[in-house]
């Protein structure tokens, strides 16, 4: 049988066109689009392995992606450094595509910090919240230098310049001093809460302000999170604000092996 020469290039377009659906479809890429997956994990600060710029990158990597049409935060962090965080939800709030921010063991201190600036915040039924608020640690040495004959000479321009020193204790002015810097840093983070999550607070916010730990139920009385559901209710959410509907295709975005 013979055919036509229309017939067989038509054929032919057809063919590749199949193996070309195919060989995409294994690749990460989608015509459909796509969720794109970043994680949080841990300690959220600038000298990690896997620091704050390289979650960063990832973000805008993936808010940069055509075949992205929404994020999907995972966070399990139970705080960071008040600068890396700040930076981080900063990153998050500049986003274009929606961003939903899944917790599944915790998003507490920085950790919670960094998810509020998404658009839906979605906690595991068992996660750990809130903590909301800024802490210092300044260790105290004197009593086992004396024991052990230790004793520390300081040769500095002013007397603040060696305030947190662990070898004595703290003056009450240098404890004013530090509580002040605490303290702007706590406004920071309300400040900033408090803009993303406009409109979602309740009355019980304010009562929960105090760096407490909270329930997933305690988190949602309060208005600090959207849901209390499973990462598959996470993906659908991202799916649907990215107009893909419910089980859309995921595509994780992770940092390059160290190894």
């Amino acid at each position: 049988m013979k055919f036509s020469q229309p017939v067989i290039v038509l054929a032919a377009i057809f063919l590749f066109t199949v193996l070309v659906l195919t060989a995409f479809s294994g690749s990460g890429f989608s015509l459909g689009g796509c969720v794109a997956s970043v994680r949080v994990d841990d300690f959220i600060d600038y000298g990690s392995p896997h620091g704050v710029q390289e979650t960063i990158e990832l973000l805008r990597e993936a808010d940069a992606d055509q075949q992205v049409k929404a994020i999907l935060l995972e966070v399990n962090s139970g705080g960071g450094s008040a600068a890396a965080t700040k930076e981080l939800f900063d990153a998050l709030a500049g986003l274009e595509k929606p961003c939903v921010a899944y917790v599944e063991d915790a998003a507490a201190s920085g950790g919670y910090y960094a998810a509020s600036a998404c658009r839906e915040i979605v906690a595991n039924p068992n996660a750990l919240l809130g903590s909301i608020g800024a802490r210092m640690t300044i260790l105290n040495y004197e009593e086992l230098f004396e024991k052990i004959g230790l004793s520390e000479e300081s040769i500095q321009t002013g007397e603040m310049k060696d305030v947190g020193s662990p070898t004595r204790n703290m003056t009450p002015g240098e404890r004013e001093l530090l509580q002040q810097i605490i303290d702007e840093s706590f406004q920071n983070f309300k400040t900033d809460l408090e803009e993303a999550r406009k409109g979602k607070l309740t009355p019980a916010y304010y009562e929960v302000l105090d760096g407490r730990v909270l329930s997933p139920k305690m988190a949602l009385n309060a208005g600090l999170i959207d849901a209390i559901e499973t990462r598959d209710y996470a993906e659908d959410l991202a799916g649907e604000l990215g107009g893909l509907g419910p089980a859309p295709e995921i595509r994780a975005f992770e940092p390059e092996s160290t190894w």
